[in-house]
């Protein structure tokens, strides 16, 4: 969250875009609650594409089904 839409934009491009998980598990220091989510949402730079995985695939494909 703290490192904002460019360094997922840099992590994606050079890694590929199954990298990246974005952390839901409050609290984070980073975190902005209540507003994580809206912020995060709210970043028009992140591919429409993207945000699934960031916010469930990539997690899923790592971690497993919940």
């Amino acid at each position: 969250m703290h490192e904002g839409p460019d360094m997922i934009d840099l992590v994606n491009r050079y890694m590929g875009d199954g990298i990246l998980m974005w952390a839901s598990d409050y609290p984070h220091s980073e975190s902005r609650f209540p507003e994580t989510v809206n912020q995060f949402l709210g970043w028009k730079s992140v591919p429409e594409s993207v945000v699934p995985k960031l916010l469930w695939d990539n997690a899923v494909r790592f971690f497993g089904e919940p």
